[in-house]
């Protein structure tokens, strides 16, 4: 007994400073056993110490436990932990206490894509330090409530939050992050000029510090300003130093954007060879990157599984659930007597829910199966055979004469083509910006595949990165003006694509050709093509089962002597922002 007595008088005063000592060394095994030894000695303590005392250590040692675990990925395990330090913490009304677990358990949810949640815990530490008038804490909480918002696109609101993190910060302090994410978020806004200065001024004070990531980040958003003011030989030598640096610290995240930004402005400058290389870099590590997120999803689905068991369990054996047996086993008599009573109602009850469940769920089975039978229609339009076929026929030829070059940039193509329509398949909405980079790279290969027999042009008018539409609903009308547009014409033909905004929640994609008109192609092929009944299809999808407004309109132009001049199709697409 004395030295069980030793062991845990030990444990309290040894165990936590050599789990400190263990953390600040990155050793995070240790540091982990060592707290978790800390913790069990704290809660066996509370018979011989003062509460008050103990409360305050062990809700120390929790939080601990809670940053080692998130430094180790396991994020379930930091939230379990986060929640026992913040219980003892208010407990005792422990404002600062409570801050910093607020703000741990955001950076959780926000690390795992949950905005919402990291909302709400941003949002309540930012009421404890304004409460406290702890401007430095206001200020960060600023810049983090300013990061989930342009994590969501919501540029205004990010600006308006880093904004107010910069005011809020002592000017004799280091901002350097502060101003570089205003800088950032002011080009996504097209305010390239102001944004110019922070960043310029963000790279030039990183260097003078031995932050590489920091200098690799800020290099890295510099690059994308460069992208959207055209220099290319500004974005070149960024990029490049940026690939420098990381010789020394490998982040394939950081790789991977730097990679590209350099092999678009590596094309520009007319270096295909080198820009292609550069790009090919990307793809892998694009897809490394994949398999790295996908194994860090399981891992957490996992991980989650498992904690949600053990609460499970912990709360079955609570003091709280045995005095409820104790409770239901003197009571047994009576609550039979209510049993018998109440049985009948609780039974007829249970069939009218259990057969309007039914309905429900074969309403939900209708509708997902109607989603799923128009997506594979919509995908196989998209993966037609004669497509792949043709295509690959044109990778074979330039192989054959010796073109090797443009073969690889045709298969370059084609492979980022499948890609994009693979995944977009997969989501009910993507980005504006991701549909035009889709038909632009489908209307590059078919001019290649026809010899450029047409010309064509994308005209996106809308600068809201942020609008989204239904994946490859153009696509259907851009392949019709192609394969019976183009189809019989003598001369080179030409395709116009048009996106504008009509309205707050409305915008209109115009897809125009000057082909041989639909009558004629009708007439020589005894058929209409397929796209206008699989956009009808989806379109009457998404109005009945998202009650929005989606508009339709197949118009055939004629000359002034009433021959055919071709096609124009009108498409009113609501805003799903």
């Amino acid at each position: 007994k004395k030295l069980n007595q030793l062991c845990l008088t030990s444990g309290i005063f040894h165990e936590r400073p050599i789990g400190n000592k263990k953390f600040s060394l990155n050793e995070l095994d240790s540091a982990l056993h060592f707290w978790k030894n800390a913790e069990t000695a704290f809660i066996a303590s509370y018979e011989k110490r003062d509460e008050h005392t103990v409360d305050a250590q062990l809700a120390n040692t929790q939080y601990n436990l809670a940053l080692v675990n998130y430094y180790k990925g396991n994020f379930q395990k930091t939230i379990e932990y986060v929640h026992l330090s913040l219980k003892l913490r208010l407990k005792h009304n422990e404002q600062n206490a409570m801050l910093s677990c607020y703000n741990m358990l955001g950076i959780v949810q926000l690390a795992q894509d949950e905005y919402d949640l990291a909302e709400d815990h941003f949002t309540n530490a930012l009421d404890i330090a304004i409460d406290l008038q702890d401007s430095v804490q206001m200020a960060a909480m600023h810049n983090n409530l300013g990061g989930i918002y342009l994590s969501i696109k919501n540029y205004k609101k990010a600006l308006n939050f880093y904004q107010n993190s910069l005011s809020l910060s002592d000017p004799k302090d280091d901002n350097t992050d502060r101003k570089m994410n205003i800088g950032n978020t002011l080009k996504f806004l097209g305010r390239y000029e102001e944004a110019r200065v922070l960043l310029i001024e963000g790279v030039k004070q990183l260097e003078k510090t031995d932050d590489t990531r920091q200098k690799i980040i800020s290099l890295n958003l510099l690059g994308d300003l460069y992208i959207e003011t055209e220099e290319w030989v500004k974005l070149v030598d960024v990029s490049k130093k940026s690939l420098k640096y990381m010789e020394t610290y490998p982040a394939i995240e950081l790789k991977k954007l730097a990679t590209y930004n350099l092999s678009i402005g590596l094309e520009k400058l007319g270096n295909t060879k080198a820009a292609l290389d550069s790009y090919k870099l990307y793809t892998s590590l694009k897809d490394s990157l994949f398999s790295e997120q996908k194994t860090k999803e399981i891992d957490r689905l996992e991980a989650q599984f498992e904690f949600e068991q053990n609460k499970r369990k912990i709360s079955e054996l609570t003091e709280e659930n045995l005095k409820s047996e104790i409770q239901i086993a003197n009571d047994r008599i009576l609550r039979l007597v209510m049993i018998v009573i109440f049985g009948f109602i609780i039974l007829i009850l249970a069939i009218i829910f259990i057969s309007y469940k039914k309905k429900q769920d074969k309403k939900r089975h209708a509708l997902a199966m109607t989603k799923l039978e128009i997506e594979q229609r919509m995908l196989r339009s998209q993966m037609n055979p004669h497509f792949i076929f043709n295509a690959l026929n044109s990778v074979q030829s330039f192989v054959s004469t010796n073109h090797t070059f443009e073969a690889e940039v045709f298969l370059s193509k084609f492979s980022l083509l499948i890609r994009n329509i693979l995944e977009n398949s997969t989501h009910e909405y993507i980005g504006l910006d991701e549909e035009v980079e889709t038909l632009k790279l489908y209307l590059e290969l078919e001019k290649l595949r026809f010899d450029d027999k047409f010309e064509f042009t994308i005209d996106n008018q809308i600068s809201d990165p942020s609008v989204n539409v239904p994946p490859m609903l153009i696509q259907p009308f851009v392949e019709n003006s192609i394969l019976h547009g183009m189809k019989g014409k003598t001369t080179k033909g030409h395709i116009n694509v048009r996106f504008t905004e009509v309205s707050e929640d409305m915008l209109l994609c115009v897809v125009e050709d000057d082909g041989v008109g639909r009558n004629n192609n009708v007439k020589k092929n005894g058929h209409q093509s397929l796209a206008t009944q699989l956009t009808n299809d989806r379109i009457n999808y998404f109005n009945s089962r998202k009650r929005v407004n989606f508009d339709l309109k197949l118009i055939d132009l004629k000359n002034e002597d009433g021959s055919a001049a071709g096609t124009k199709v009108e498409l009113l697409i609501p805003l799903n922002n």
